[in-house]
């Protein structure tokens, strides 16, 4: 009697375990950040007539400005930066399977234009920084710094 009890009860636990649906766990990741690099540095040369044309494959150019009879070398730059929100994390709405996406759902974009003075008593930087906007194709100036009035003091 002990032993068929003891087989019947290895007999019911292996069916119910046997009966159980598996949940699956899917995990894709995808990293689909868009390069506004050329629509960036197109944007912002708009406000800075002033600045050569920069393009992507020249991050800096060395020009020779006269200002108040003087002549400088100015180096131009660029720089830009990404911040990334986070992942957005989706999951089956029937939750029959447990499959989970995650993606970069959205980011900041920013460029910063450069502009450096060698001057004889050292460097003369300005700069600013914009945020790019790509829905719209705009910049928004979020910080400057302008020292052209620090030249021949």
């Amino acid at each position: 009697m002990k032993k068929r009890f003891i087989l019947f009860t290895v007999i019911s636990f292996a069916l119910i375990g046997c009966s159980q649906v598996q949940k699956t766990q899917t995990v894709t990741t995808s990293s689909s950040l868009h390069n506004y690099d050329f629509e960036m540095i197109t944007e912002a040369l708009k406000n800075h007539p002033d600045f050569p044309k920069l393009t992507l494959n020249e991050s800096s150019k060395i020009e020779e400005v006269v200002y108040q009879k003087n002549t400088y070398n100015v180096t131009y730059s660029w720089e830009t930066e990404v911040i990334s929100h986070g992942s957005t994390v989706v999951t089956d709405p029937k939750d029959e399977d447990i499959v989970v996406w995650t993606e970069d759902s959205s980011a900041d974009y920013y460029i910063t234009l450069i502009k450096d003075w060698e001057t004889e008593d050292g460097r003369v930087k300005s700069y600013w920084k914009y945020k790019y906007i790509p829905h719209t194709n705009e910049i928004e100036l979020i910080e400057s710094e302008d020292n052209d009035y620090k030249i021949n003091e």
